[in-house]
């Protein structure tokens, strides 16, 4: 075991179970080759070369919200590393590690279980095309996107957690890390966006709260009649159902957390570019509106 292994204990086993998932296949072929050529490449290579995947790929939905998306992220990077910029790339490594001693810190894990559910629910979609199904496997699929959802919404709770110190860092306020771990994902969205001036990201766009809401109630369900999810929401002191059709959630909102997700993590390759290649960092930023 290495030193840096034994310092971060939980970042590498989250490590280590992203790259079995991604070994057994659940991430694709593609994903499997990445894995592959990890240890042939430097850092700075194989940053690259994940940014640069990312970017070939054409079929993504949304992949130009996400871009607006990273051009945000980069803009907030670039404020936060002008007033301190070692503590704004502390903030970032250690997000993803945790620290010597806090290790349990790591966002590793978070993603992967996100990836995990994700996988599942496309790999449930495969399953079930052009097969003559019954309603509980329609229900089984659909749930599964639920559950996948609730999983990135989460997650993105888990990535407001450094943003929500560098925008700190910027306002030059001391930092609460456990004020800020008790807020629930509604108070770090509206304390990130007060912090900011609203400056960065309309979230209150990329994340339904009250489907995610209902799901943490156990009030969404899939209405196999109707194509639709249905979820309960309290109103003047009544409960009223509401629907979404199905083909809509999925290209619609289902996706959103996953932008975000995105380009926090190719705005982050970026930011660790421009530390060791600013040249480079200047091409790859700019491909991406070219």
């Amino acid at each position: 075991m290495t030193n840096d292994q034994t310092k971060y204990p939980d970042f590498y086993e989250a490590a280590d179970e992203l790259d079995d998932l991604v070994r057994d296949g659940i991430l694709g072929e593609e994903a499997i080759r990445n894995l592959e050529r990890r240890d042939s490449l430097n850092m700075e290579e194989y940053l690259v070369h994940i940014f640069d995947h990312w970017m070939g790929d054409k079929d993504q939905i949304g992949k130009d919200n996400v871009k607006d998306l990273i051009r945000q992220f980069i803009d907030f990077f670039v404020e936060a590393v002008q007033k301190q910029p070692q503590d704004t790339f502390d903030i970032l490594s250690e997000y993803w590690r945790g620290t010597q001693d806090n290790p349990e810190l790591e966002g590793m894990s978070g993603y992967t279980e996100a990836v995990r559910f994700h996988r599942e629910a496309i790999n449930g979609i495969y399953q079930i095309q052009g097969q003559n199904n019954k309603s509980s496997d329609i229900k089984r699929v659909a749930g599964a996107y639920i559950t996948a959802y609730s999983k990135w919404v989460e997650y993105v709770g888990q990535l407001l957690f450094p943003c929500i110190k560098i925008a700190l860092l910027i306002n030059e306020k001391q930092i609460n890390e456990n004020q800020i771990f008790r807020m629930t994902l509604n108070n770090k969205i509206d304390f990130f966006n007060s912090e900011t001036d609203n400056k960065y990201f309309a979230l209150n766009d990329l994340i339904n709260r009250t489907i995610r809401n209902a799901d943490s109630h156990l009030s969404i369900k899939y209405s196999y009649s109707k194509n639709s999810l249905e979820y309960k929401k309290r109103s003047q002191g009544k409960t009223r159902v509401f629907t979404v059709p199905i083909a809509e959630w999925i290209t619609e909102t289902y996706p959103k957390p996953g932008w975000f997700v995105q380009a926090f993590i190719m705005s982050t390759i970026l930011a660790y570019l421009g530390t060791t290649n600013t040249e480079l960092f200047r091409v790859k930023y700019e491909s991406l509106f070219s």
